[in-house]
């Protein structure tokens, strides 16, 4: 699914070590997470890469890339949704539902649909409203970054604190 491109979304562990390792598995295994709930999660793959300086250190890592923007256009017949505000209530509820329960789930509150941040808004084609689908999770909870710290606009005072952000659930929703 990943075509030949002069340009890659790449993700790569934040420095070299294990534990940076281990957070870039987690937040890769995230993005699978979410592919098997909705089909509209972002394609990833683990790739191995040697970064090297002419006479200097060589460090082997693995990172990951996630599919381009016209890949993803391409393969969800969506149109991808870059300018605006968006509000809660515009978003396809049962997509809305999932998102919400998904990063309640692992346990992320860095992202917002109004500015799209960490969220892409996407318009099926055919849909009637469209869907945010989050992306970038290093501020994780599941993740937990040593650098990650919540927004001081939250009720919570560190990234491993559940904060459900979904707006008007209801009971019926929920079960």
């Amino acid at each position: 699914g990943f075509t030949n491109h002069d340009k890659l979304k790449v993700v790569l562990p934040c420095n070299y070590g294990d534990e940076y390792q281990q957070a870039l598995y987690k937040e890769y295994l995230v993005y699978q997470l979410y592919k098997a709930i909705d089909s509209f999660g972002f394609n990833t793959r683990l790739v191995n890469f040697i970064l090297a300086e002419k006479g200097k250190k060589k460090f082997d890592l693995t990172g990951f890339i996630i599919e381009d923007d016209k890949d993803y256009a391409l393969r969800t017949n969506a149109i991808l949704v870059k300018d605006g505000i968006v509000n809660d209530q515009a978003i396809e509820r049962e997509s809305y539902l999932r998102m919400q329960f998904f990063q309640y789930m692992i346990i992320n509150n860095d992202y917002a649909i109004y500015n799209k941040h960490n969220l892409e808004i996407i318009f099926p084609e055919g849909a009637k409203q469209p869907r945010a689908i989050p992306y970038d999770f290093d501020y994780a909870g599941i993740v937990d970054q040593d650098y990650a710290e919540p927004s001081s606009n939250l009720p919570i005072d560190h990234i491993r604190q559940p904060s459900f952000r979904g707006k008007d659930v209801t009971l019926e929703e929920i079960v």
